[in-house]
C-alpha cells in the first residue's frame, strides 16, 4: 500500500492510497480466489479416490505384518 501513497497515521489519505486499499481488499483477493478455483477444477479426486484407499490399505497391511524393531 506504500506504493499507492498510503501514509500511516494520516487523518486523510490520498485518492491513490484509497484506491490501493480498495484493490488490496477486493480485487486482489477475488483474483486469488479465482485462481484457487481454477486450480481445483482440474483435480479429479473422485476418479483417483479408490486407488488411494487401496494403496493406503496395502501399506497398512504391510506395516502391520512387519514387526517393529527400533534402531539402536
Amino acid at each position: 500500500m506504500q506504493m499507492g501513497g498510503y501514509i500511516n497515521g494520516a487523518a486523510i489519505q490520498s485518492d491513490s492510497a484509497i484506491n490501493a486499499i480498495l484493490m488490496a481488499t477486493t480485487v486482489v483477493p477475488a483474483v486469488l480466489f479465482g485462481l484457487a478455483i481454477l486450480s481445483t477444477i482440474g483435480y479429479k479426486l473422485d476418479s483417483i479416490y479408490p486407488k488411494v484407499i487401496k494403496e493406503l490399505q496395502r501399506r497398512k497391511t504391510q506395516l502391520s505384518a512387519k514387526p517393529f524393531a527400533p534402531d539402536l
